[in-house]
């Protein structure tokens, strides 16, 4: 979602930042929050629902099919840190807003717990992330896959990502049996 052409003049610097300064806090429109994704670094918390069957499963959702950077594509649910959130909003907030908004309030069985935290290089510009697990039982939503068999068609950096998730989960349960 790079544009081209040269670089802007201080005149239209200006003009930018004078519209920019006109928007009222809170949601962007598309256009502006993609070039904003591009330019800053997104805060993101994102949240690994897991599940035994005996075997580890992850539950992914799919993308919708306009969405402008992975159409159709499946991946780990999350949130960045967005605008509107109040001062001393904590990461369970954001967390227990992508289990009610993405999840649709799945049976949880424990967590969240902790995992991780990096920083990915995306498609649509950086993010520092915070990983956490759920364990979940069943889910309104999406679909459930194996965590050694992802699907392809998984968002660059997923796959570490539940990969790390996994790992923790695994670890915690070894923790728990003895």
């Amino acid at each position: 979602m790079r544009t081209g052409g040269e670089y802007p003049s201080p005149e239209e610097l200006t003009t930018a930042a004078n519209i920019l300064g006109r928007l009222p806090s809170g949601r962007l429109p598309l256009g502006i929050f993609l070039q904003f994704s591009r330019l800053a670094t997104l805060s993101v918390v994102e949240v690994v629902p897991l599940n035994r069957t005996p075997e580890l499963n992850v539950l992914l959702l799919q993308r919708p099919d306009d969405d402008p950077y992975w159409p159709s594509v499946w991946h780990s649910p999350g949130s960045i840190i967005l605008p509107t959130d109040r001062e001393g909003t904590t990461y369970q907030d954001a967390i227990e807003r992508v289990i009610r908004g993405e999840l649709r309030n799945p049976k949880i069985l424990r967590g969240p717990i902790q995992f991780g935290n990096g920083i990915n290089k995306e498609e649509r510009g950086t993010a520092a992330w915070v990983g956490f697990w759920v364990e979940v039982t069943e889910a309104p939503v999406g679909e459930f896959f194996s965590v050694d068999r992802l699907p392809e068609n998984l968002i660059k950096g997923h796959t570490e990502l539940i990969d790390a998730a996994a790992r923790s989960f695994r670890k915690r349960l070894l923790m728990n049996e003895s």
